[in-house]
């Protein structure tokens, strides 16, 4: 079990690195079709819901914001947090508003190959 500390922690944005939208993403956003889906679910929001939904889960994922995240991997995202740069991830869970669950990911907070990737879970 890894012990966290309890020190006052601020994600920083550009520990992040750089942005990465799968290609279920990026389909979903133009034409509300999830991946493996025929068709966008019944009610499916419009793309510029679709954007603004997908922005308030990334800067939620950078500002530190568990969203739908188990307790256990929010407990790990403030040690990654805690110490950028020593490989830790930070994960978030986004199961909301009709969507399929999306994960938020950041590898290797602070590091210098950090990539935040967004995808569906079923891409994982």
């Amino acid at each position: 079990m890894t012990t966290l500390s309890t020190r006052i922690i601020e994600p920083r944005l550009l520990d992040h690195g750089k942005l990465l939208l799968t290609s279920g993403i990026q389909h979903w956003l133009v034409t509300g079709i999830e991946p493996w889906a025929d068709a966008p679910k019944e009610d499916v929001f419009d793309e510029t819901w679709r954007r603004h939904y997908l922005s308030v889960i990334v800067t939620s994922h950078i500002h530190g914001d568990a969203g739908d995240t188990d307790d256990q991997d929010h407990l790990l995202n403030f040690e990654a947090f805690a110490n950028p740069g020593d490989g830790f991830r930070v994960f978030t869970v986004w199961d909301r508003n009709k969507v399929g669950k999306i994960y938020a990911i950041t590898s290797d907070y602070g590091g210098p190959d950090a990539y935040l990737t967004v995808m569906f879970a079923g891409e994982y």
